[in-house]
């Protein structure tokens, strides 16, 4: 019997092995599960992913910051005062934290150092700042006794009037502004269409007489409320809400919504029954707990290809690979198609794709754990075709992922690196 020479066996082998990887893992999570991080064993109240860091504001620890997709941690409080962090946001490269008790402080040097940032916040309710929205020039902060509003980077604060509201969410859908509330007298959803000036209810529908909204996620124009009666919807810009429950809700226990995002057309909550996802706004929702022993789950953050649950036992991981491929979908920010060629390939890959419009965009090659081994790009594209090459020299053979990211949105392709012949 005549053999093959062993070295084309060797590269069929390496080949083989490589397309397997793929197959036994659809995702860079190949456990198709929820992960438990190397994070503390703390409360994770709130998230803020700024470029390849993803900071995680705690219970009782102050700031805790990973770079490398929430595998590792490493805590990054150096001047906080307050160790309860409830609201993170960037804006123009600097870094907010919103404290129970301590007001906002900012980190001009990505969180190696704190300082207090709270002038014109007063008195122990305004010192409780639970939300963070920048919008245009300004920084707008939630607190237990109303909005405030920064134009200078948090130097100084000055409030709206809108007194006795505790401010727990905002979100933007072009010009109106959306405040989640549970004041004793402008209680549920509050909207600006002045820019913050002035506030008013927007509850019309909204479920339950004294309900409780805690948090938003937006997909277009589509506005979703998450309650304690479950997920509220608003298609005409906070005029009318309806619930979208189907599948969260027990008829005797309504489920209270401690987190919602969203990712593509994928739409998260997170319950007391753990985490559900809806893929036609709301209408419809499955669980989604594979994996997970942590049910008390205080905020969830979409990073790159991963969405990450804060835990009262610190930070899980998915990748959003294993929830279909909505959020890879074709939008009108990136083209629908993203190619590699050739693939498999033993020295380097040519990344193609199109773009109908311009924007800011990025290209990066992730290995299975999610990992950055190169990035080809990042900057402004203009509408077209274009196409990047990834020399893969001095890399490990085996299975990545080409990653574009643009104008929010995200595409990907599977690229195999085979040994050289």
């Amino acid at each position: 019997m005549k053999f093959p020479p062993a070295r084309t066996m060797k590269q069929k082998i390496v080949i083989i092995a490589a397309v397997l990887m793929f197959a036994l893992s659809a995702a860079p999570d190949a456990s198709g599960q929820w992960m438990k991080m190397n994070s503390p064993t703390i409360g994770i109240l709130c998230f803020e992913v700024s470029g390849s860091n993803l900071f995680a504001g705690t219970s009782d620890s102050g700031v805790i910051l990973s770079t490398d997709n929430g595998v590792n941690w490493l805590a990054v409080d150096s001047g906080l005062t307050d160790s309860i962090v409830q609201a993170l946001s960037t804006r123009d490269g600097n870094l907010f934290a919103g404290t129970a008790f301590g007001g906002v402080f900012l980190s001009t040097n990505n969180a190696i150092s704190w300082e207090e940032a709270d002038s014109g916040l007063f008195g122990y309710l305004t010192d409780n700042v639970s939300a963070f929205l920048v919008s245009g020039n300004k920084l707008f902060a939630g607190t237990e006794f109303g909005v405030y509003i920064s134009t200078d980077n948090g130097t100084t604060w000055n409030g709206t009037g809108d007194t006795n509201t505790y401010i727990r969410a905002f979100a933007e859908v072009g010009t109106y502004l959306f405040a989640a509330s549970s004041g004793i007298f402008l209680g549920g959803v509050i909207m600006s269409t002045d820019d913050g000036a002035s506030w008013n209810p927007s509850n019309n529908g909204l479920a339950g007489s004294s309900t409780i909204v805690s948090n938003f996620a937006v997909i277009g124009t589509n506005i979703f409320a998450g309650t304690q009666f479950g997920v509220d919807l608003s298609t005409d810009l906070g005029s009318n809400w309806t619930s979208v429950n189907n599948g969260l809700e027990d008829i005797d226990t309504p489920s209270y919504v401690s987190a919602i995002a969203c990712s593509g057309t994928q739409l998260f909550a997170a319950t007391d029954s753990g985490i559900f996802l809806s893929t036609n706004n709301g209408a419809s929702w499955t669980s989604e707990n594979l994996g997970l022993t942590d049910y008390n789950v205080y905020t969830l953050a979409v990073g790159g290809i991963y969405l990450f649950a804060g835990t009262d036992s610190g930070v899980w991981r998915r990748s959003l690979l294993d929830f279909g491929n909505s959020f890879v979908s074709p939008v009108a920010s990136i083209g629908n198609s993203i190619c590699a060629y050739p693939n498999p390939f033993s020295q380097s890959t040519t990344i193609t794709f199109s773009s109908p419009e311009s924007g800011v965009g990025e290209v990066t090659i992730v290995n299975l754990l999610g990992t950055q081994v190169a990035r080809l790009f990042e900057g402004e594209l203009a509408a077209g075709e274009h196409t990047f090459t990834w020399d893969a020299g001095g890399i490990s053979p085996g299975a990545y992922w080409a990653i574009v990211r643009m104008n929010g949105r995200v595409v990907q392709v599977p690229i195999v690196l085979k040994a050289a012949e």
